[in-house]
């Protein structure tokens, strides 16, 4: 659903965004197809990518603009029920081609970062 987690070093607790990314399946349904998703590391900022479900991708909102010069890339998983395959699929230089005309419909926030 395009929320995102975020801690900083001077910040006491994590903070949370939504990005700008309506759903493209029905999260009830028992079996959906699989989406993939990515992110792009690139001048110490982050910003994730998705398939929508014709295949094409979308980029997000950058997430963050300060990062370490060293990152461990991770994912966690919460309230979750169901079945998830998760895989690290490949390591690429560049960004994956996205829609041309409708990935800026996908940046920005749905909902700002608040504690």
């Amino acid at each position: 659903d395009g929320m995102v987690f975020a801690r900083w070093s001077h910040a006491e607790r994590c903070s949370q965004a939504r990005l700008d990314w309506v759903p493209i399946l029905d999260e009830r349904s028992e079996l959906n197809p699989a989406i993939r998703c990515g992110f792009l590391l690139k001048d110490r900022c982050l910003t994730f990518f998705r398939t929508d479900n014709r295949g094409l991708w979308h980029s997000g909102e950058r997430v963050c603009n300060d990062l370490p010069m060293l990152v461990s890339p991770c994912m966690f998983m919460f309230s979750y029920v169901g079945y998830a395959d998760v895989r690290f699929e490949r390591l690429c230089n560049s960004p994956p081609d996205v829609c041309p005309d409708c990935d800026v419909a996908c940046h920005g926030f749905a909902e700002p970062f608040s504690p």
